[in-house]
């Protein structure tokens, strides 16, 4: 079982406690859910909640993805900048970024995103 690095949050500070629900499949741009000016100012990541929730009311899926900048390989059919767990952000972050301390990264945003659904909550998809 992967470290949340933070037992409030999964990995954000203190600032996230409160964070507002979202609705499976959602997704967006930047804080609380992704981070900001990293690894310069100006650049966005964005997030996708997935669609299981865990018995926590937390997504059990959650998706990070690139700042637009960074995500535009020369081969832009195989990699999309996009990472489905915490274990892929961090050793993108150390591969790219050696210098960078992965604690305060994932301080800067949080990784859990709240559903607003009690756990296990059945959703039904047409």
């Amino acid at each position: 079982m992967e470290s949340d690095g933070n037992s409030d949050n999964g990995g954000g500070s203190k600032i996230f406690s409160n964070l507002a629900p979202v609705v499976p499949e959602e997704s967006g741009e930047g804080l609380p859910y992704a981070p900001i000016n990293f690894p310069n100012p100006g650049d966005i990541w964005r997030w996708k909640a997935g669609k299981r929730i865990s018995n926590n009311g937390n997504f059990r899926d959650r998706y990070l993805y690139l700042p637009r900048r960074l995500s535009a390989p020369a081969n832009r059919t195989s990699f999309r900048g996009g990472f489905a767990s915490k274990l892929a952000v961090e050793r993108y972050v150390r591969e790219k970024f050696p210098k960078v301390n992965i604690s305060d990264f994932f301080a800067s945003f949080s990784w859990r995103i709240p559903s607003g659904l009690p756990g296990n909550y059945p959703l039904i998809c047409s």
